[in-house]
């Protein structure tokens, strides 16, 4: 279940924000939460998977191993141009 996390920091939403996205925890049963992504991505999955995302079907979201690599992979897609990322 994807929900909005205690833990995320401004950057972190205003970076989601930046890319139309949101952040917040994917939570599964018998585990911790872990820092997700939900939002239209498909243009730039690639990019998630190469920068430590996974994609978790039934949740439809990627999720990462910290807020950090999260908050690193946001960077990076925000640097890109908005055109390239959609081509």
């Amino acid at each position: 279940m994807f929900v909005p996390s205690p833990r995320v920091t401004d950057r972190a939403q205003r970076l989601a924000a930046q890319l139309g996205c949101t952040v917040g925890d994917l939570i599964e049963p018998y585990g911790l939460p872990k820092p997700a992504l939900l939002g239209s991505l498909s243009a730039v999955a690639l990019t998630l998977k190469a920068l430590g995302g996974r994609w978790d079907r039934n949740e439809r979201v990627y999720f990462f191993a910290n807020w950090a690599t999260l908050e690193a992979a946001l960077e990076h897609l925000a640097d890109i141009p908005q055109d390239l990322a959609k081509a």
